[in-house]
């Protein structure tokens, strides 16, 4: 019998259930664990053109812009590579990528404006070609729970990816503004505290680096949905076969 999305029922029922789906539940912790050293990278861009590049606000601007530009080609780039690559692979490889990117940036002096623009768009660009993949990893796990449970719960799933991504943004916003106060950061200053600017400097480099190597780790010792794994669940599911 083909699997069913899952009936109507208490919605704890329902997300205890699919924490049975260990596939799902390594990807909402890549998402939480991913995104919250990302948001925090994001929120603290602002200061570091601000008090350690010492750009205007047009310049500012003109940082950030290119940043989304590079994500957005990024994006665009993912579906070729993952024709030649597994993604899984491309995943991982990326994590390590941007990682080593952001580390680099750490021990680049932020007055070297052009070394900086040019590793900032580079890691923004790499960066951004693991998003659609990750997405595509809440269709997989739902394909695997399916095949194993012999139940889909693309809401619950879909949802919990969700949740985790709006709690996440909202712990790199206390996250930033803890650091912040308690390097003593004033709002405007001309000049802030040596322990400000690295803190500052740690904010939009090692964390960053920090978030993109666990979640690469979990997915190279744990995640199991690759290419060769995902195309004999999707040939099962056509012909109604499911693990005993």
């Amino acid at each position: 019998m083909a699997p069913e999305e899952g009936p109507q029922e208490n919605i704890f029922k329902s997300l205890l259930f699919a924490f049975k789906n260990k596939q799902w539940v390594l990807v909402v912790s890549g998402m939480f664990i991913g995104c919250i050293p990302a948001f925090v990278c994001g929120g603290a861009t602002i200061y570091f053109t601000k008090y350690l590049m010492h750009l205007n606000d047009l310049w500012t601007t003109v940082f950030i812009s290119i940043g989304i530009v590079a994500a957005i080609l990024g994006n665009l780039t993912t579906n070729t590579l993952t024709k030649y690559i597994c993604k899984v692979k491309l995943y991982i490889y990326v994590g390590f990528i941007t990682a080593a990117i952001s580390i680099l940036i750490y021990f680049i002096d932020p007055r070297n404006i052009e070394t900086i623009f040019a590793l900032n768009t580079l890691r923004g660009y790499i960066g951004a070609i693991t998003v659609p993949i990750f997405w595509s990893f809440i269709g997989d796990a739902d394909d695997f729970g399916a095949w194993k449970f012999k139940r889909r719960m693309s809401g619950v799933y879909a949802s919990g990816n969700l949740f985790a991504l709006k709690v996440s943004l909202a712990i790199a916003g206390t996250i930033t503004a803890t650091i912040l106060s308690l390097t003593h950061y004033v709002p405007d200053a001309p000049q802030q505290t040596p322990e400000t600017l690295n803190a500052i400097m740690l904010l939009i480099t090692v964390i960053p680096a920090a978030g993109s190597i666990i979640t690469s780790l979990l997915f190279l010792f744990f995640y199991k949905l690759d290419t060769r794994m995902m195309n004999e669940i999707q040939t099962d599911l056509k012909a109604n076969h499911y693990p005993a």
